[in-house]
């Protein structure tokens, strides 16, 4: 019962820091392409020419956002068993930025950055598969001081034989409280 909750826990965790990685993304790509860039004289633009964040790259966020979670969702990476889905995570995000980015460039009234694309699409997958590295980290060094307890049935050298080496090796979390007769 005990697994469960951790697990329970580890990805409630791991949906929120999604949900806030994710919904940072294309802020921080657009201050990166906009206020760090466009100091390289390549990447430059005029003060002036720089455009809004509202309402057009805000709600372009949203609708990212909302593109990615339902991948994420579709391609089941919060299963207890998909935890460290980097190839799942990373199909959900570039598919995701790929569909928004193409019906951007049906939408006339504004002309997003494509570069903006391409820095939310990288700062996404960094920023989640960067999450799930030090979460995976913190899973496994709280696990470590969770020992499972473990009785042996049978008194005999095999029973020893395991005894001694889960006794030798305490990163298996097994504890063995006692090795009692086998009664039949």
């Amino acid at each position: 019962m005990e697994k469960e909750r951790r697990e329970a826990l580890f990805l409630l965790i791991l949906v929120i820091l999604d949900l806030i990685t994710l919904s940072f993304s294309l802020p921080l790509a657009y201050f990166v392409r906009f206020n760090l860039l466009s100091k390289i004289p390549y990447f430059y633009v005029e003060r002036n020419e720089i455009p809004q964040f509202f309402p057009y790259y805000f709600t372009l966020n949203l609708i990212l956002f909302v593109a990615w979670v339902l991948l994420l969702i579709i391609y089941k990476v919060y299963r207890s068993k998909n935890f460290l889905s980097f190839q799942q995570v990373f199909s959900a995000i570039t598919i995701g930025t790929f569909l928004v980015s193409s019906l951007s460039f049906f939408y006339r009234d504004f002309f997003y950055s494509r570069l903006v694309f391409i820095l939310t699409w990288g700062v996404a997958i960094i920023l989640t598969f960067f999450t799930r590295i030090i979460l995976f980290l913190l899973k496994m060094s709280t696990i470590g001081k969770i020992s499972n307890k473990v009785i042996i049935v049978g008194r005999n050298e095999i029973s020893e034989v395991i005894k001694s080496f889960w006794e030798q090796n305490p990163y298996l979390n097994y504890n063995v409280i006692d090795v009692i007769e086998d009664s039949r």
